[in-house]
């Protein structure tokens, strides 16, 4: 993992002292019972995708609707505690353009949310054989999903995406005050000689 992204990990750890963390890798990922099979062969069902944000994609739910907690890749620069918002039965941040973004959401174990999202799984993926994991599983999915869940809390994006991933110019733009994170969008960038680019 890249120095600065071990940097905000140690940084959620430090803005949340009582917390269990728990890394997720792929030795300490769950079984993920009927969707196993989708998590290990995303190049049958998601040829399209990249092979780990896929798995990454899946696993999340799973471990949301067994454990319960927050889910936080590790490309977000946290910017406060966010331990009020564990007030509510489930949680997720629009992206902009619309969607909802899986990168930072929370739930309690077994919400009916996070139930649906899993029982749909499958019937998204086989109903859109050539798609990204975006539309299958991720995004478009989970805006669709969320419709049906009243209980569902919806952050503004400026408070956790505070630019969308295609204005990674604006990336060090302030955020707006009250702000949980900051999105790097790091799927969306690459290292070219030591600088960031699009």
């Amino acid at each position: 993992m890249p120095p600065h992204l071990v940097a905000y990990l140690d940084e959620w750890r430090r803005l949340h002292p009582s917390w269990e963390f728990r890394l997720w890798t792929p030795e300490t990922t769950p079984d993920l019972g009927g969707h196993q099979d989708l998590y290990e062969h995303p190049e049958i069902y998601s040829p399209k995708s990249h092979v780990w944000q896929w798995r990454s994609d899946l696993a999340r739910y799973r471990i949301l609707q067994t454990y319960g907690g927050v889910y936080v890749d590790c490309d977000l620069e946290p910017l406060r505690p966010v331990d009020d918002l564990l007030d509510n039965t489930a949680f997720i941040a629009e992206e902009g353009r619309g969607y909802l973004n899986n990168a930072f959401m929370g739930s309690v174990a077994g919400s009916a949310w996070m139930g649906d999202i899993l029982a749909g799984l499958r019937a998204s993926v086989l109903a859109q054989p050539r798609a990204r994991s975006n539309r299958q599983i991720g995004a478009h999915y989970l805006t669709r999903t969320a419709r049906r869940h009243p209980e569902l809390t919806i952050l503004p994006k400026e408070k956790v995406y505070p630019f969308h991933w295609s204005e990674l110019d604006a990336r060090n733009r302030p955020t707006v005050e009250g702000a949980y994170t900051r999105h790097h969008w790091w799927n969306k960038t690459k290292q070219v000689e030591g600088e960031v680019v699009a």
